[in-house]
């Protein structure tokens, strides 16, 4: 401990919860952008085509897109829950609802 290998396991940790908040962000940003352009191909191909199977099919992949962003989202709640139940700032969650 006194040689600093503590301080450089503890920065470790740290940057290893920050890399993985940004992923789960990353994930749900890139979820709800791929959602925004299906469901604008779907708009724009249900005015193109009789059929509305291809119109159909890109609303269906714009809702899953939305609920895997939606699952992101919930993720990084938990997340950000984790964060803040081991560092003294507020700066993740609002409230602490832990029962120790």
């Amino acid at each position: 401990m006194e040689s600093g290998a503590l301080k450089i396991r503890v920065r470790s940790l740290e940057n290893e919860m920050a890399l993985t908040r940004l992923s789960a962000q990353n994930k749900a940003t890139s979820s709800f952008v791929i959602a925004s352009l299906a469901l604008n191909l779907a708009l724009a191909a249900g005015r193109e085509t009789a059929n509305g199977i291809p119109g159909f099919a890109a609303a269906s992949a714009a809702t899953l897109c939305t609920f895997r962003g939606l699952k992101a989202l919930g993720e990084l709640a938990v997340i950000d829950k984790k964060n803040a139940r081991y560092t003294n700032s507020k700066q993740f969650a609002q409230s602490d609802d832990y029962d120790d």
